[in-house]
């Protein structure tokens, strides 16, 4: 049986993918509208969200792991603001606000494996209730 740790991990995988394949759609449309600097920045730092998850499920010790998470948190509420801020200026497409409940969703989790503290925690958190 699979942890609920474990479900989140699987959960958070497949939401930075699909975030990341979202935004890509999204700073099309800002290139086409000579949005250069802020859809660069929201590029990054949704891409960069999906590369400390990966780099998270590989660290080799609970603090590179924590570490990870901390800056995967960080990157997500940045790109919350670069969406909130390109929100204020056009009125975006589904993409944009599909991408806001994507962020929403990735940063919860995010939070929940803050709250976890360690990665052997997210493997063993359902252990002792079985």
């Amino acid at each position: 049986m699979r942890t609920i740790g474990a479900k989140k991990q699987d959960q958070l995988v497949e939401k930075t993918f699909k975030l990341s394949l979202s935004i890509i759609e999204l700073y099309i449309e800002l290139i086409r509208n000579n949005e250069f600097e802020i859809s660069e920045k929201l590029l990054r730092s949704t891409t960069n969200i999906r590369g400390n998850v990966e780099g998270s499920l590989a660290a080799l010790d609970n603090q590179d792991y924590m570490a990870k998470i901390a800056v995967a948190t960080k990157e997500a509420v940045e790109a919350r603001y670069w969406l909130k801020l390109i929100q204020m200026k056009h009125t975006i497409t589904w993409s944009g606000d599909l991408c806001v409940d994507q962020l929403n969703e990735i940063i919860s989790i995010l939070a929940y494996m803050t709250q976890k503290g360690t990665k052997s925690n997210l493997k063993l958190d359902m252990h002792n209730l079985n």
